[in-house]
């Protein structure tokens, strides 16, 4: 199936390259815009014991969909758990993976920032403390602390909360740290449409503190928290910046769906 409807699947673990249409592999990858990682669930069919041994806990993971000719990157993480089972003559491994390598261990010590440090003076050094990196950094507001500053513990959570003093989202994306307005995305210039992929009618929300439209397609590695798309369809012509959404693939279906919001 996957073949004749030019679906393409690629899982790239252990050193080995693992692909439709020689596997079934499935998967449910979400994504969003809070600081803690994402847990992504893929399954694959009948892999032989020699290909099982050779993936370890923690190992790095690249899952790769899409349609050939147009395949990305909709998952880059690291493996927390495995396991095998069997349902009537097949064999199930299925893996649990986070979109972020572990970060249990970056933790710091108490410490003390004089009074009239700015926030993005801190952040940079937890980032540096913690050997992380960002693919963005930009504050809606570089608070300064009068008084001054401590923090102790976990590094992403130190980082999110002074982050949070700023008034600017921190999240995890394949492995990348985030730490921008939530008026902030990425530029894709794409349309999803019912001639780009569009599956149904997109519905209208709003909460608190944003509104929008939940919309489904077929599966497109573009879209994926930050991506600036236009929506277009008999209810709705905006531009939209995607806030979450989840990529799937069940056997039958393969498709993304996103909640996107003005």
């Amino acid at each position: 199936m996957s073949e004749s409807y030019g679906r393409v699947t690629e899982l790239i673990v252990g050193g080995q390259t693992l692909k439709t249409p020689d596997l079934e592999i499935r998967f449910d990858v979400p994504f969003d815009d809070d600081p803690d990682p994402n847990e992504a669930r893929i399954e694959i069919y009948n892999l032989s014991d020699n290909t099982i041994n050779n993936i370890a806990h923690h190992s790095k993971v690249v899952l790769n969909a899409g349609y050939k000719g147009d395949v990305g990157t909709i998952l880059s993480g690291y493996i927390s758990f495995y396991a095998t089972r069997w349902e009537g003559p097949d064999k199930i491994t299925t893996f649990t993976v986070l979109d972020s390598e572990p970060l249990d261990s970056r933790t710091i010590p108490s410490i003390s920032y004089a009074k009239q440090t700015k926030a993005s003076t801190v952040i940079r050094d937890l980032l540096k403390r913690g050997n992380l990196s960002a693919a963005a950094l930009s504050l809606v507001k570089d608070v300064v602390y009068t008084e001054g500053l401590t923090v102790e513990g976990s590094v992403v959570d130190a980082i999110k909360n002074v982050a949070a003093d700023c008034q600017t989202s921190c999240y995890m994306l394949k492995g990348k740290l985030y730490i921008r307005p939530l008026t902030q995305g990425d530029k894709t210039n794409f349309v999803l449409s019912p001639k780009t992929g569009l599956i149904g009618s997109p519905t209208f929300f709003q909460d608190d503190s944003s509104a929008g439209y939940q919309a489904q397609c077929l599966l497109n590695h573009r879209l994926t928290t930050g991506s600036l798309i236009t929506l277009e369809s008999r209810v709705v012509e905006a531009l939209l910046r995607v806030r979450r959404g989840r990529h799937s693939s069940s056997g039958s279906d393969f498709t993304t769906e996103i909640e996107a919001v003005f």
